[in-house]
């Protein structure tokens, strides 16, 4: 199998194999389970904050990404009339928290990243805005792959003094985070596509956590101890903690602690230039065959994926899968992911059968990306 989606989903590895039997395992001695689970959760923690070079206690774990989005609104809930500014770029499962917010009296833009700019610009200025402001920006397009320049996004925001949070679910595992450069309020990701675990698992970093007002949506891993099984005592934990809900899915923890010691045999900056490098070599052989690529400029300013046109990707996605060339297709686009096991015999498998593929169905289709993109 050639496997070029990991912008979807991490492809299956025996070290997530062994960690679920592992936990299976744990499983067969009930009395003990617990703890070892707990156990298994602080490690991930630990891990988690090394890769983004933050602390421990800065790290919530949730079920996805919108339950992450929402807690961020929850922790604005005194800063309202609320102002949110959110990319183009937006998956739309973010966007669509920030969209719903709306009900409850914010006002919520998408933008590109230069009208992004500018009204950041217009607010750092306006003595008599009144409205907390919070921007949204992911680190890694879902769609194109596009990386933006999330340095002078920050700053901008920052001199603004608006709240920046950042959606990193396309850059954890194969872009460098650094939450201290980015110097960002919030972020988070989870653990399924370049993470290497399962699905079932996110995190929200927050720089200050007891800045912030404390979340309705809450559950008992929310409490200081949640093994105390007070039902009545709302005692939010005293850091990141505090925006957790409920039981946190056991087996995408044990997957995600197997898949980052995979991603921890390379170090990021070597993993970083392996993957600069084969999505340049990507992007430059589906260009000289003639396929039309979606906001690529170069491997610098682009994440881990190369998006390419086609009229039909579902149809084309499904006829790569059948050679064993494994794609995400989105829309009328045709994604290809690279890691640090792609190879670029695996890119040549890709582009011998678009180059067969094209010839038998009349050459290169001529269209443009899908409206929702």
């Amino acid at each position: 199998m050639v496997y070029l989606a990991t912008c979807s989903l991490a492809p299956r590895s025996s070290n997530v194999d062994a960690a679920v039997a592992e936990m299976l395992g744990a499983m067969s001695r009930p009395a003990l389970a617990w703890a070892r689970f707990e156990q298994e959760i602080d490690d991930l923690r630990e891990e988690i904050s090394k890769l983004i070079n933050a602390k421990p206690e800065q790290i919530a774990f949730l079920p996805n990404a919108s339950v992450c989005a929402y807690q961020i609104l929850e922790a604005m809930t005194d800063l309202h009339p609320l102002e949110i500014v959110y990319s183009h770029d937006e998956f739309p499962s973010i966007a669509n928290v920030w969209t719903a917010e709306q009900a409850r009296g914010a006002r919520s833009y998408s933008m590109d990243d230069e009208g992004l700019q500018v009204s950041l610009g217009r607010r750092s200025v306006d003595p008599d805005q009144t409205h907390a402001t919070l921007v949204s920006v992911p680190a890694v397009s879902y769609l194109t792959g596009r990386r933006p320049n999330l340095s002078k996004i920050a700053t901008t925001a920052r001199e603004a003094g608006a709240v920046l949070a950042i959606d990193a679910y396309q850059a954890l595992g194969s872009v460098p985070i650094d939450v201290n450069a980015l110097n960002c309020d919030f972020l988070f990701a989870g653990t399924m596509k370049y993470a290497l675990g399962l699905p079932g698992l996110a995190f929200l970093y927050v720089k200050e956590p007891m800045r912030w007002s404390a979340p309705a949506l809450t559950g008992w891993f929310g409490r200081q101890n949640p093994f105390d099984f007070e039902s009545t005592k709302l005692d939010y934990a005293l850091d990141a903690r505090r925006f957790q809900t409920g039981t946190i899915a056991v087996p995408s923890v044990f997957s995600a602690k197997a898949g980052l010691m995979l991603l921890s045999e390379v170090t990021q900056k070597d993993r970083a230039a392996h993957i600069a490098n084969i999505v340049d070599y990507t992007a430059q052989k589906l260009l000289v065959q003639g396929e039309q690529l979606v906001g690529y400029q170069s491997a610098g300013s682009h994440g881990a994926h190369v998006a390419f046109l086609d009229a039909e990707a579902e149809t084309l996605g499904q006829r790569l899968a059948e050679q064993g060339i494994i794609t995400s297709p989105r829309g009328n686009a045709v994604r290809v992911s690279c890691h640090q096991y792609t190879t670029t015999s695996d890119i040549d498998a890709l582009c011998t059968f678009l180059r067969g593929y094209r010839t038998h169905h009349g050459g290169q289709n001529d269209n443009s990306i899908a409206k929702s993109a």
